[in-house]
């Protein structure tokens, strides 16, 4: 659910589609081959998955509640990720 620059829950990514949120409260999901875009994404509550031949670029990320797992083929772009709750 979407409240302004917030979506409330978890977010599975879209192929194509650019988000304008700044955080996520749940998990965030990019499938398979897909790309995830969100120039102005600052916090992911849950974890992070990218899965296998997919892209991540969320260069403003810094915090991530869960954990991070990124699999074999997929690219993460997040150079100011600072803080991550669980494993990567």
């Amino acid at each position: 659910m979407k409240k302004g620059n917030v979506f409330e829950g978890d977010l599975t990514a879209k192929a194509g589609e650019v988000y304008p949120y700044t955080k996520v409260t749940g998990n965030l999901i990019v499938p398979v081959d897909a790309t995830f875009q969100a120039e102005k994404l600052s916090s992911v509550g849950g974890y992070v998955s990218v899965r296998e031949g997919a892209t991540w670029k969320a260069e403003k990320l810094s915090t991530v509640g869960g954990y991070v797992s990124v699999e074999k083929g997929a690219t993460f772009q997040a150079e100011k990720l600072s803080s991550v709750g669980g494993d990567v």
